[in-house]
């Protein structure tokens, strides 16, 4: 017999900085129901929020079951009639000499029962929810949840339709990208995210089908339990969490891949495992530190990073040196030299070289090498420079036509190594603080260097982003991915076209991951914003943490 369940979710587990609804989420479309229950809307009483019991899989009555009801209520009715008549017609004898009042309100209240026995009897029973508390909400589905929302962070998911011809992982993958473009997420951040959502998706898919080790989680399932709900419980539950102003997207998200699946004991069983692998990643992540924010003081010395123009904003994220790594075990180990000294040959070399290929005004760039700067900028509003990277991936999955279990297992690899590298990185910029070359450049003249020629009205091509200069971000994603894509398919050769956000309809060709890579790099350079050392180290630095990621996590089992 089909079994109907309920989908339900916690309140997020990470704070924000505006209020949210915390009753739970459930969808209802044909045999999804949406819902709030006891278990689900105190989610436990911790400051950051948590989750309370885990979400049961409810039994809910099929149609024949619930008409039956409905007969057994009028049948209940009309027997308390006839036991109110019997019962009215006995007192009444008592109480005719003694108390006609009593046998008045008797015989009211016989009429009474009487007439709601007629009515059930025209009018069958209806299925409703009766409030409780807390209150059971039953929402429609075009009402999913009263969220804080605006048009302008509402991300437009895929269609239905499209959904269906996709491979589950690399759906939610476009799903999480479509966040972090609507909520203008930075790229530390953005790779954070993407690790956490795509480590729920790895355990859960390998738990339904286990054929490698677990990242950090494992639950026994029952066979046969599947995968595509256990891949959606898990993806939705985590992104509720981290971006709750789209959860209007997410409940469309989570509908076109449920809407399709049978009702039956598999589908909750994926679900049921799904949830409770995200609800494991949540609290393992809830206090690793990318919530804290701290004030950074600049240095006003030659060599330093400082503000720059045109906007002049404040570091981001220099608390990230902070975050806890997801694989990394000696962060330390992976930090590159300091940076030339102002008075090294590398640097009089790099200074050339930026200024003369960089300038939003040079006429020594070729219109190639600007296009690579503005194809590969992934700047602020975009998927981000790890987002750039999953939609490589999604080309990859698809030309390889990779199963679900082995698109988890991809994902979850070159995110975590991408989350990692990410903190890698920004330990580097803050750590060394050093100063971008449109400061260096308006500023030669301060050096007394005669090979160093001062222009204080240079502009870079590309708008230089808000923290220091070395190691390079762009580099250090690049080499991560380049690194784990390879290992992936056991060649770092392999033929493939990227496109990009910036340039709609521009494709770019790549014989290898580390020829992507080193074009991304080097996009920094000709855009006027990174060093040439910048680059070189990223790309080594990241290479390392690709390379630690692939060789000790995500192995297939014995």
């Amino acid at each position: 017999m089909a079994i109907p369940f309920t989908f339900s979710v916690c309140k997020p587990i990470f704070p924000r900085p505006f209020q949210y609804a915390n009753n739970a989420l459930a969808l209802q479309r044909s045999d999804f129901v949406l819902r709030r229950t006891r278990s689900s809307s105190f989610c436990g009483s911790s400051q950051h929020g948590g989750f309370g019991k885990q979400p049961r899989l409810v039994r809910e009555r099929t149609p024949s079951e619930l008409q039956q009801k409905n007969d057994n209520s009028i049948f209940r009715l009309a027997k308390l009639a006839c036991g109110m008549h019997y019962f009215c017609g006995t007192r009444a004898r008592l109480f005719t000499s003694t108390n006609r009042e009593g046998t008045h309100v008797i015989r009211t209240t016989l009429v009474v029962v009487l007439a709601v026995a007629t009515i059930c009897q025209a009018q069958p029973l209806r299925r409703i929810t009766r409030p409780v508390p807390p209150p059971v909400v039953v929402l429609r589905p075009a009402e999913f949840v009263p969220m804080p929302s605006n048009s302008e962070f509402r991300a437009v998911m895929p269609r239905p339709e499209v959904a269906a011809k996709k491979d589950v992982v690399v759906y939610w993958c476009e799903v999480t990208l479509n966040a972090i473009k609507a909520e203008k997420t930075p790229p530390p951040i953005a790779a954070r995210n993407l690790a956490v959502v795509h480590i729920a998706i790895y355990d859960a898919a390998n738990a339904v089908d286990r054929k490698y080790e677990p990242f950090r989680f494992d639950e026994r399932v029952p066979p046969g339990a599947s995968v595509e709900a256990a891949v959606s419980a898990a993806a939705y539950r985590t992104l509720v969490n981290i971006y709750p102003r789209q959860i209007p997207a997410f409940n469309d998200a989570l509908r076109a891949v449920l809407t399709p699946l049978p009702r039956s004991p598999r589908t909750s069983a994926g679900i049921a495992v799904g949830e409770t692998i995200a609800k494991k990643v949540l609290e393992w992540r809830e206090k690793d530190g990318d919530l804290v924010r701290t004030n950074y003081t600049t240095r006003d010395a030659l060599g330093h990073w400082k503000p720059t123009p045109p906007d002049y904003r404040p570091p981001l994220l220099p608390e990230w040196t902070k975050v806890r790594p997801f694989a990394l075990r000696n962060m330390e180990s992976l930090h590159p030299p300091p940076p030339p000294k102002l008075d090294s040959d590398e640097f009089v070399a790099a200074f050339r070289e930026v200024k003369e290929l960089g300038g939003k005004t040079s006429r020594k760039r070729t219109e190639e090498q600007a296009q690579i700067a503005t194809f590969w900028a992934d700047g602020e509003g975009t998927v981000t420079p790890p987002g750039h990277w999953n939609r490589i991936a999604t080309t990859i999955s698809k030309a390889l036509r990779l199963s679900t279990l082995e698109n988890a297992r991809l994902f979850a690899m070159l995110n975590v190594a991408m989350a990692d590298a990410a903190i890698a990185c920004w330990d580097c910029k803050f750590k060394f603080d050093f100063w971008r070359p449109v400061t260096a450049i308006r500023d030669a003249a301060k050096l007394n260097r005669s090979e160093l020629d001062s222009d204080p009205n240079w502009e870079p091509l590309l708008t230089t982003p808000p923290f220091p200069a070395y190691t390079s971000g762009h580099s250090t994603f690049s080499g991560a991915a380049a690194a784990v894509l390879a290992a992936f398919l056991g060649s770092d050769q392999f033929r493939f076209y990227s496109d990009s956000e910036a340039l709609p309809g521009v494709l770019r060709k790549y014989s290898s991951f580390s020829a992507a890579a080193e074009e991304a790099g080097m996009s920094r350079i000709y855009g006027g914003i990174h060093w040439s050392f910048d680059n070189k180290e990223g790309l080594k630095g990241g290479k390392k943490i690709g390379e630690y990621v692939s060789q000790n996590y995500f192995k297939p089992l014995e």
